[in-house]
């Protein structure tokens, strides 16, 4: 591992992504912690690549937003390149729902509003980030909200498409990103749709399952309704959430101004000082893996009560099916004498057994049968010929 890179001391290597490392170091000297993220050699070869990796990191290194993290510096050293962050102690919201399952109410709603305000800004400056997530929003020790990544994912996603590497989280992208198409801020709107379904409901609207793979159900399926999962997620809210989740971009909000008015009636009933409730919530998320495990277990059985109930509606459409084309016999006049036949001999057969067995005489069972077979033939031509005309002495008359 590295030990020191200029004027940085390297202290730990903190993650190792699809397109890049993450060390923690220390800015020697101004002695302050900092993150540098190091574009990895193979990605260095394509000149255009690194081009818009050095444009992009100019671009927002100029953004001035509390909540979104601030780049100190940029530079090339041989065939590697590095970007100097700001360091957050903190936990992101994925850490934090590991621990609380969902956000409640409040929290939720604030942690919502102070993202859409952070990517209005961005998005007011020409920058789209393309791969918000749980993992890249962090809460401070201070209780301020921080946007990780930003623009990063765009350069390096959007330059290596041709090159079989797939940058970015499958679960969180929009439907446009996921085919290929051309994307701009409502891309961000789809995927805040779903960071925030997940934070107010403890699930992603769409995960791979039996059912299909995670792209094909953004590209396809519609989400369950964020309140019919926590009925406890203000009305309008659910709706803000849900035209988020539209598969086209025309039917969504067209910005996040749009977005942030229509949470604004909600936020004005809240704590203004938005910060000391996150760090509040922050220090008091102790692990609820037991609440989580019975929520869980919950959501699945339900999902699986519903799979088999669905199966067997299935199976029984089939079996009603099969036994229609069985019996569909009204363009076939041989097969329906034929089936009508056999089932008043089985008949016969069987009656004749109980009469013997009750000591009836011939004559009776004669009579019987022939009235029988007068019923089942009358019924017969009344049901499968349309008339209710007997125009022809039954068969079996003669025959006895």
């Amino acid at each position: 591992m590295l030990k020191e890179l200029g004027k940085y001391k390297i202290i730990k290597q903190l993650s190792t992504g699809s397109a890049a490392n993450i060390y923690l170091a220390v800015q020697k000297n101004l002695e302050r912690q900092v993150v540098i993220k190091q574009l990895m050699r193979e990605f260095s070869l394509h000149k255009k690549l690194v081009a818009r990796f050095e444009q992009e990191a100019k671009i927002i290194s100029s953004l001035r937003y509390d909540s979104i993290i601030h780049i100190y510096d940029y530079w090339k050293k041989g065939n590697s390149y590095y970007i100097v962050m700001e360091y957050v102690s903190g936990k992101t919201l994925k850490e934090i729902l590991r621990q609380t399952f969902s956000f409640p109410g409040q929290e939720g709603l604030i942690v919502f509003y102070e993202i859409v305000k952070a990517l209005e800004y961005a998005h007011n400056q020409g920058i789209v980030h393309r791969d918000l997530k749980p993992a890249n929003i962090m809460i401070s020790e201070e209780g301020r909200l921080k946007i990780l990544d930003f623009g990063i994912a765009h350069v390096v996603e959007k330059n290596l498409t041709n090159m079989g590497v797939v940058i970015g989280t499958y679960s969180y992208m929009s439907p446009e990103q996921a085919i290929g198409n051309k994307i701009d801020n409502r891309s961000d709107i789809f995927s805040l749709g779903i960071v925030m379904y997940e934070l107010l409901c403890g699930k992603k609207p769409f995960k791979k399952d039996e059912q299909g793979e995670v792209t094909e159900k953004i590209i396809n399926q519609k989400p369950v309704s964020v309140r019919k999962i926590n009925p406890l997620v203000p009305w309008g809210v659910g709706r803000i959430i849900k035209k988020c989740l539209r598969k086209n971009p025309n039917k969504r909000f067209q910005s996040m101004g749009q977005i942030k008015r229509k949470l604004e009636k909600y936020i004005r009933k809240l704590p203004l000082d938005h910060p000391s409730v996150l760090r509040k919530f922050v220090e008091n998320s102790t692990p609820l893996y037991d609440q989580k495990t019975v929520l869980v277990e919950e959501l699945e059985k339900k999902e699986k009560k519903e799979k088999k109930e669905k199966i067997k509606k299935k199976e029984k459409k089939k079996r009603i099916e099969k036994l229609k084309a069985f019996f569909q016999i009204r363009n076939k006049p041989h097969l329906r004498f034929f089936i009508t036949a056999l089932l008043f001999f089985i008949l016969f057969a069987e009656l004749e057994v109980i009469f013997n067995y009750f000591g009836i005489t011939f004559k009776i069972q004669k009579e019987w049968v022939l009235s029988l077979g007068e019923w089942v033939f009358f019924h017969y031509e009344k049901n499968f010929l349309n008339t209710s005309r007997i125009t022809i002495q039954a068969p079996w008359k003669i025959l006895i």
